[in-house]
């Protein structure tokens, strides 16, 4: 039996309440910083992430060896290099996004293009599904869609520690987003959003506790089900959207998913949603975040390709 002190959870909260407090006032000021500076010290993060060989440079190495065979060794280096200062610039730009004005962080929304395609679908009125992958900054789309007044819904897994959950959902809901658990409850809200002619927005290249392999970049990677699910279940419209860095701000970008990713087969549908991802990452390479363990899960028989030895992570972010 394990007996708990209430004296030591007490002092655990206490704790853990000031660092979200200390936190905060960090990201607070991160969020004031010019976007060239935020811009500029991502550079810098990410070039110490290439040449300290950290866990994450390993990562992007070995998905981008692995995606991406056709580049030569110099050409796949330097794209490592470039993804790693795009990811690390993500990371400066949040803080404005989560915590700034919106007069301020809307001003960096340069250009939207193809936005007739959201529009549309939404006029039809049966429900729209946003395919929100992680290339550029992700986040400014609660940027775009609060400048336009769009209320949308997302799905959003909770931090493993409640004292992180309030300042987290503030974060994540100060444009007036409905986000909801990654539980049964939380999609059986998706699906009623959509059936109500909702905008519910999914980013669909992680890596899903269930699900089944379809080809990403010609390998096996586990994909959710979830989106096929929702199109078979509802027949919402479906559309891709991506924001990439420019000199001096983004441009969201909306564009038609591949057809095959409307078929009631399920194996088929996820072909078709990979291949949205694919197609829209292959138009700014150096902005995917290629850090991201998509194929820690690979089909039997397949070797694992994220065991580094001595990899270092006091720069992993």
């Amino acid at each position: 039996m394990i007996i708990c002190c209430p004296v030591t959870v007490t002092k655990n909260v206490q704790t853990w309440s000031r660092l979200m407090v200390f936190a905060k006032s960090v990201l607070m000021v991160m969020s004031w910083l010019p976007l060239s500076w935020s811009r500029a010290m991502g550079d810098v993060l990410g070039w110490i992430n290439y040449v300290s060989r950290t866990r994450i440079c390993l990562v992007s190495e070995a998905n981008i060896q692995l995606c991406l065979p056709e580049l030569n060794e110099q050409e796949q280096k330097k794209l490592v290099l470039a993804s790693l200062k795009n990811t690390a610039q993500t990371m400066m730009e949040s803080p404005a996004v989560w915590l700034g004005k919106l007069e301020r962080t809307q001003g960096w929304i340069k250009e939207v293009e193809n936005e007739y395609l959201l529009n549309d679908a939404m006029k039809a009125g049966r429900g729209v599904i946003v395919l929100l992958p992680h290339q550029g900054n992700w986040e400014m789309y609660n940027v775009y869609t609060a400048s336009k007044n769009r209320h949308m819904t997302a799905l959003y897994k909770p931090p493993d520690k409640d004292v992180l959950k309030p300042l987290m959902l503030e974060i994540r809901e100060k444009y007036g987003n409905e986000l909801v658990p990654t539980n049964t409850r939380g999609i059986t809200t998706l699906y009623k959003r959509l059936k109500s002619g909702g905008l519910v927005t999914v980013l669909p290249d992680q890596v899903p506790k269930t699900g089944k392999y379809a080809s990403f970049f010609a390998q096996q990677a586990l994909t959710d089900i979830l989106v096929s699910r929702m199109l078979k279940k509802t027949q919402a419209a479906i559309i891709c959207c991506d924001i990439v860095r420019q000199d001096s701000g983004f441009i969201v970008r909306f564009s038609n998913v591949d057809e095959r990713i409307y078929s009631t087969n399920i194996d088929e549908s996820l072909i078709g949603l990979n291949k949205t991802i694919e197609r829209v990452a292959r138009t700014a390479l150096e902005q995917y975040q290629w850090g991201y363990k998509r194929f820690r899960k690979r089909p039997a028989g397949l070797k694992k390709i994220y065991k580094f030895r001595g990899a270092e992570d006091q720069f992993h972010f």
